[in-house]
């Protein structure tokens, strides 16, 4: 009977010791702690691109690290959106010029779907940008 709760104290008490060790947050891929923060991201292109009827000169996408994300973008591989990767074979400059921060992905993504709804009619992207608003001139 001893035996038996002595044997019962030693797992609870063991069961308690690792319950209480802490969580890790996830190490990014070069070793560096890093807090996942969902972004949404608009990308200006300086030159406007598509004919007359339709063209494009933004990209509105989310991710959880725009650096990364931008530097593939820049790049033109091939999980790059159609848009980008046309941006990139006609020469043009990307920037981005206004990011906004989501608490999470889904948050993230309805921001995202909710922005490029009102962009299909009058003025799309380029309300949002300080670009095309003359509010900020690049050199």
């Amino acid at each position: 009977m001893l035996q038996m709760l002595l044997e019962m104290l030693f797992n609870y008490s063991y069961f308690r010791r690792r319950m209480k060790k802490k969580k890790r947050r996830p190490r990014s891929l070069n070793g560096y702690r890093r807090a996942c923060i969902n972004v949404v991201y608009l990308i200006h292109s300086d030159k406007r691109i598509g004919t007359e009827k339709q063209s494009a000169q933004h990209y509105l996408g989310y991710c959880v690290d725009v650096r990364e994300r931008f530097k593939s973008h820049q790049k033109g591989d091939q999980f790059s959106p159609k848009i980008i990767q046309a941006f990139i074979r006609e020469g043009c400059v990307l920037t981005i010029v206004r990011t906004w921060k989501c608490k999470s992905k889904k948050d993230a993504r309805a921001l995202e779907r909710k922005m490029k709804g009102k962009a299909i009619g009058g003025m799309g992207q380029a309300r949002r940008c300080p670009i095309c608003q003359g509010k900020v001139k690049i050199k």
